[in-house]
């Protein structure tokens, strides 16, 4: 991904957050919309609303919570015609400033740090008194949008895919193997 202009930004002062949260509401007009997608890599964006909620982690976090909804449009992998992408998910991240000590990962008695590749994901660290809500919107756009987008029925040639009719697909190395094997016996 590419860094964003300094024109989407949403700052958000973390430090005066009221104790019910702060609501924010993200609808990028359509030159904003133009920037997200250059910034992820696709052709454009149609539709792109973020409704998130920042509050209040323990004693030094933030958690952002919401619904994003997005309509992406990137071109087949295959057929380079347009393709549209539906996205609707939940965004759920926990930030930590630097200095706190739930920031720092204890390691277990031999030095390692032991991550649970299924457990919930490590708070990210922030400094400062604000958190710009945009890259972390991009960042999780990023993540849901498929790499390689397929127009519904478009396939790969099978002399690409090696799928060819039995008689004419070239033994494995593996037949080969065996019958020398067999000679061999």
């Amino acid at each position: 991904m590419t860094e964003l202009a300094p024109i989407l930004q949403f700052e958000v002062h973390v430090a005066v957050l009221p104790g019910s949260g702060f609501r924010a509401r993200l609808r990028p007009d359509e030159a904003e919309k133009a920037m997200v997608a250059a910034a992820c890599g696709v052709t454009a964006f149609h539709r792109l609303e973020a409704d998130l909620l920042v509050k209040r982690w323990r004693r030094d976090g933030v958690e952002i919570t919401g619904e994003i909804r997005a309509t992406v449009e990137q071109p087949c992998v295959i057929t380079l015609e347009p393709v549209l992408q539906q996205i609707d998910g939940q965004l759920d991240v926990t930030f930590i400033r630097e200095d706190s000590k739930l920031s720092r990962r204890q390691p277990v008695d031999t030095g390692e740090l032991v991550l649970d590749p299924d457990g919930e994901d490590i708070p990210e660290s922030f400094s400062g008194d604000t958190i710009d809500l945009w890259p972390v919107v991009v960042e999780w756009l990023g993540l849901e949008i498929d790499l390689f987008p397929r127009s519904e029925g478009a396939e790969l040639p099978p002399e690409i895919t090696g799928e060819n009719d039995e008689d004419e697909r070239p033994p494995s190395p593996f037949a080969v193997l065996k019958a020398l094997k067999r000679e061999n016996d």
